[in-house]
């Protein structure tokens, strides 16, 4: 009877049992993987590029912008001269609603600082811990374990257990971290802190799938539910700030 060799993994089968294979073929499954995430490399390459070519644009706009001002500050400056010769009022309320706006800011940076960790996350650390704590409770716990996981042991420091990034404003998404210098910095919508999860993430998760030899359609349908939780920031985020309250 005449054979034919399955081109991911190289055996040979009865042509009649090839098809049937291609159902349970794990070299399969890694192959279609692999292309998946290398399409998904060329699409956000795109992105980025697109991104770049967009800042070139806005750049040259906001030069041609602070070139119009310039040009208006000169012929204004006979006029500004004038009115700094003017005598100058105080007004007490302005000065103190100021001031109480001021210590307010400040009052609540050294609150932030007090809380988190130092923000020193980069991609092979945060991959290395992914591998460590990404096991089969959290691959078939879904979302809420991944979140989990990013919170606990991601984003937290070990030493002092602080996390390294918070949520100060729920509605919005707008997340802060303290940096080396120990100055407050902000993370609208998530954004820098998920770029930096989301590979390390769904490279742990594509892992615990391929290394179970028990693996069947079930865990298939789980990688895809897990791996398009880890790509989407918005979802992403909003499961993190459970585990984070």
């Amino acid at each position: 009877m005449s054979t034919k060799t399955c081109e991911y993994c190289m055996r040979e089968f009865l042509t009649k049992n090839l098809q049937r294979h291609y159902g349970s073929c794990k070299k399969k499954d890694v192959t279609l993987i692999e292309k998946q995430l290398e399409e998904q490399r060329e699409y956000y390459e795109k992105q980025i590029q697109t991104h770049k070519d967009q800042l070139e644009e806005q750049r040259e706009k906001f030069e041609k912008e602070i070139e119009s001002l310039k040009e208006q500050l000169t012929e204004f400056k006979t006029q500004l001269f004038e009115i700094a010769k003017q005598p100058k009022t105080t007004n007490n309320v302005t000065n103190n609603n100021t001031t109480q706006n001021q210590t307010h800011t400040n009052n609540r940076n050294t609150n932030i600082i007090n809380q988190l960790a130092i923000y020193d996350l980069n991609k092979d650390q945060i991959t290395q811990l992914a591998y460590q704590h990404y096991n089969l409770e959290t691959f078939h716990g879904g979302p809420d374990e991944i979140a989990k996981l990013a919170a606990r042991f991601l984003l937290t420091d070990p030493v002092t257990q602080k996390p390294k990034v918070t949520c100060t404003d729920i509605s919005r998404k707008n997340f802060k971290y303290v940096d080396e210098e120990q100055e407050v910095q902000v993370d609208p919508g998530f954004q820098k802190t998920h770029d930096l999860l989301k590979e390390p993430l769904s490279k742990a998760n594509i892992q615990v799938y391929v290394n179970d030899l028990n693996n069947d359609d079930k865990y298939r349908d789980q990688w895809k539910k897990n791996d398009e939780f880890i790509s989407d920031q918005s979802r992403f985020s909003d499961k993190l700030i459970k585990w984070m309250v």
